[in-house]
């Protein structure tokens, strides 16, 4: 099993785990007798570690080697790089890089990818702790993203871009918190990253998706409950990004409540609010102090004040039948009126923003260590997450905040992930029909898109507009060289197919590379 890891007694790490070292993860946490809250990404140590014996399930037997046992094998085979070590102080480096090559047989292209970095981490004493990572990367995409970064002017999870040579891209990235737990139940980190909620692959509450934005946090873990806080600070890019036009900010609030009601038995809450960081004059609004109390329900507040910011509710529900069996979902509701959903007085009300998730989770499949099933289907309508007012939306640096196809679509994915010590091996397979907006009409597809203007108050549903078929398939396969900090040496193929009446995709990639661990990158979409 593979985990980054600190050779020292640190406390409150948070681990940016790839999704398929989560996955591996969980096929322990999802033990009957474990009371962990597996739906709030990223776990720490010291709470991973009051549960499942860590230190065990991260060794990778080292090479028995002379060599492998010198100073310099150890920091090749097994341990961080640099480290340091003292009774009130202890912090590790690593490098951080991706040097990939690849051939996409179906547009007779080449895409490379070349990213060079380091991350850090340290803490002092048993209440601070810090990470933070930096990698400068440039890169020639595959034809569907490069179409996806010239649409958006992003490249996908990680942010602006600029043009290098005649077509590739530069850009860089950087992660960043201190963390503070002055008491065993109760942490508060201030950070420049990104939140996860859910257990499943995707997320329709908050997701990782996005580019990393500024935000402060508060975690409280009590009895059976878990309780989250989340303010932070977004970009808008939607209205010009030709004018390099970086001051549409908007800021968001939100609260999750995470209740192990039993050991077969979880559920969530959630609740956000999106504003726009200015008025209808460009002023500067500022943080809305109503927003700032940690524990008040926000749709009351919303009522009392009159106000018109974007709001949605969710709900995240586990079910534990069995140790190697996990049945997980999402419920979303941005607008809700019922008896619009029950067809009155017309079906399909654009206004029906609602969305749910549904998945299931078999580890160690047929008694086979390791071995790990998921499968997961996503249903989102026409118009969710948008807003009807200007930089409101729920999207950061014109990505959405929960899934990367935005709104307007249904999709099911599965996965088979396998590691055996050093070698890790996954196949997955996803088939999505996605609705896409054309000729400035909004079919509600796409959450930047201001939700006026809509071609049908009624009869609206998922897939209108420019129907898009999407399939991927992607196989791949790793041989782990240092678990410290994931190097590893690693191939795989993707195929994917994009089908409508106004564009298609044929991308049959191949690709082999060498890498470490790197925070999860979604071109999946």
């Amino acid at each position: 099993m593979v985990f980054c890891g600190l050779r020292a007694h640190s406390q409150h790490y948070q681990y940016y785990f790839d999704q398929f070292e989560y996955n591996q993860l969980e096929g322990y946490l999802n033990n009957l007798d474990v009371n962990y809250h597996t739906s709030v990404k990223g776990y720490r140590e010291a709470e991973l570690k009051e549960h499942i014996a860590l230190d065990s399930l991260r060794d990778i037997p080292n090479y028995n080697t002379r060599f492998s046992r010198s100073f310099i094998g150890r920091r090749l085979f097994k341990e961080d790089l640099l480290y340091i070590k003292t009774p009130v102080f202890q912090a590790s480096l690593n490098p951080i890089f991706n040097f990939q090559f690849g051939r996409n047989f179906g547009a007779g292209e080449n895409a490379t990818v070349n990213t060079r970095g380091f991350s850090a981490k340290g803490s002092l004493g048993k209440m601070f702790s810090f990470y933070t990572d930096f990698y400068e990367n440039q890169a020639a995409f595959v034809d569907y993203v490069r179409a996806y970064i010239d649409s958006n002017h992003v490249v996908p999870s990680q942010g602006r871009t600029k043009q290098f040579k005649e077509s590739s891209y530069d850009f860089a990235y950087a992660t960043g918190y201190v963390n503070f737990t002055p008491v065993k139940y109760v942490s508060f980190e201030l950070g420049h990253g990104k939140n996860h909620i859910g257990d499943g692959y995707r997320s329709l509450l908050l997701s990782d998706n996005s580019p990393n934005y500024f935000y402060g946090k508060i975690s409280t873990q009590v009895w059976k409950i878990k309780y989250v806080n989340i303010w932070a600070e977004f970009q808008d890019n939607s209205p010009s990004f030709v004018l390099d036009n970086i001051n549409n900010k908007k800021l968001g609030t939100f609260h999750y409540l995470d209740f192990n009601a039993c050991k077969y038995f979880s559920v969530g809450f959630f609740e956000s609010i999106i504003w726009s960081g200015q008025d209808t004059s460009g002023n500067m609004r500022g943080f809305d102090p109503n927003y700032l109390n940690p524990i008040i329900f926000y749709r009351p507040i919303e009522y009392g004040l009159g106000s018109q910011d974007n709001a949605f509710m969710g709900f995240n529900v586990k079910i534990r039948p069995h140790d190697d069996h996990q049945v997980y979902g999402q419920i979303i509701l941005d607008e809700f009126l019922l008896s619009a959903m029950l067809g009155k007085p017309q079906k399909g009300w654009r206004a029906n923003k609602q969305g749910f998730q549904v998945g299931y989770k078999y580890f160690n499949v047929a008694g086979i260590k390791n071995l790990n099933f998921q499968a997961e289907f996503n249903y989102v309508r026409p118009y969710t997450y948008s807003h009807y007012k200007f930089n409101s939306n729920y999207a950061h640096y014109n990505q959405p905040l929960a899934h990367p196809l935005g709104a307007n679509f249904w999709e099911a994915i599965g996965f088979l992930r396998y590691q055996n010590k050093r070698i890790m091996a996954e196949a997955r397979f996803s088939y999505a029909i996605h609705g896409v907006d054309t000729a400035g009409v909004n079919y509600g597809g796409s959450p930047i898109v201001l939700d006026v203007n809509h071609p049908n108050e009624y009869g609206n549903f998922v897939g209108q507009g420019v129907q898009t078929s999407i399939l991927y398939a992607e196989a791949k396969a790793s041989y782990i060289i240092n678990p410290a900090y994931g190097f590893r040496v690693e191939a795989g193929f993707v195929f994917r197919q994009q089908e409508s009446q106004i564009q298609n995709f044929t991308t049959a990639f191949f690709y082999i590379g060498l890498r470490t661990r790197l925070q999860n990158l979604y071109y999946d979409y």
